[in-house]
């Protein structure tokens, strides 16, 4: 029920900034039923959901690129990072 799709874990809260320039797609459908969206004043949003593992929402989030930072927990920020200079490498960018 927690999970965010077909994988599973240890529950966690989820905290994800998202841009004012893809807020309304985010805002167009509910992507978890435990979610709370916070509108910003520059139209950003906070994404706030309380989920079971991080492994499918990390690929989630790196869909959404730049426009989505995640501010906790540390361990998905952490698993970004790690995809994001991957990418770089991949890219031969780093």
């Amino acid at each position: 029920r927690d999970s965010f799709g077909a994988f599973f874990g240890e529950p966690v809260q989820v905290v994800i900034h998202f841009s004012a320039r893809i807020a309304g797609y985010i805002l167009e459908k509910i992507w978890h039923e435990s979610q709370v969206v916070e509108k910003q004043k520059d139209g950003s949003l906070i994404f706030k959901a309380h989920i079971a593992g991080i492994e499918e929402i990390k690929f989630w989030i790196l869909g959404w690129g730049k426009d989505a930072v995640v501010l906790q927990p540390d361990a998905l920020r952490e698993e970004i990072c790690l995809e994001a200079r991957g990418i770089l490498r991949e890219y031969g960018a780093e």
